[in-house]
């Protein structure tokens, strides 16, 4: 269990339940262990967290925290069910999508969860930890499942990427759109419905520096994804 660090004046201690399995059905008011006093109440509290996640720091505050707190000393007392409060509050302060809807979107698009892992590039015990919510995901993570569940295009992509290893090799810079009636045999999206050609494209090429090949531009519209695209070596200017 992650024990995140807390600002705060006021004394506040953990409930261990392997101490004390019958701690949490005793009757209230309780006994503090501080002061002794018998006068502990459970309580809802606002609390802020230092939690590293990520590489980073960040101070989340947790709204309504369910604790036990000592009304004459102060003494409070965090549960153990007190992460997830506060892995819910970190999702919030960074945007990341919560456990229920990684697990609605997966099931809206008929994927089991070992089937969302491959397409993704993770373990499987990663992604229902994900789901389950014992596990944050990252911000890079996130964006990725957002990509997917939002871009079909992405989707039909990480199909592709098994079949041509190629793709994502080189930044495209040359893209060929193909037509309803174009024989697609040699696309690198078999099967995926044609998709309509931008109104406009990049198309200057970037050069890669000692790289000796010229890098590829990609759609104007990060939402689609040429089905056919020319792989031929540039010279570089």
């Amino acid at each position: 269990m992650r024990i995140p660090v807390w600002s705060s004046s006021a004394h506040t201690r953990r409930i261990d339940p392997m101490a004390n399995p019958k701690s949490s059905r005793r009757a209230f008011p309780r006994a503090c262990v501080c002061c002794g006093s018998k006068s502990v109440q459970p309580s809802l509290i606002d609390r802020e967290f230092d939690v590293k996640h990520d590489g980073r720091h960040h101070h989340v505050m947790v709204r309504d925290l369910p604790v036990e707190q000592c009304a004459s000393c102060k003494e409070v007392t965090l549960g153990s069910d007190s992460d997830e409060y506060v892995d819910a509050a970190l999702r919030e302060h960074l945007g990341l999508l919560p456990p229920e809807r990684i697990r609605s979107n997966r099931i809206l698009l008929g994927m089991t969860q070992v089937q969302l892992a491959e397409q993704i590039g993770c373990a499987s015990e990663t992604l229902s930890r994900w789901e389950n919510g014992a596990l944050v995901q990252s911000r890079g993570a996130d964006r990725l499942l957002r990509a997917y569940f939002a871009m079909p295009s992405l989707r039909a992509f990480f199909v592709a990427v098994e079949q041509d290893r190629q793709l994502g090799s080189f930044v495209v810079t040359g893209v060929h759109w193909a037509s309803g009636d174009q024989h697609t045999s040699g696309a690198v999206l078999p099967n995926v419905e044609p998709l309509p050609k931008p109104a406009r494209a990049q198309s200057a090429p970037l050069h890669a520096r000692g790289s000796g090949r010229a890098m590829r531009s990609v759609p104007a519209s990060p939402s689609e994804y040429p089905r056919l695209a020319k792989y031929n070596d540039a010279t570089a200017a």
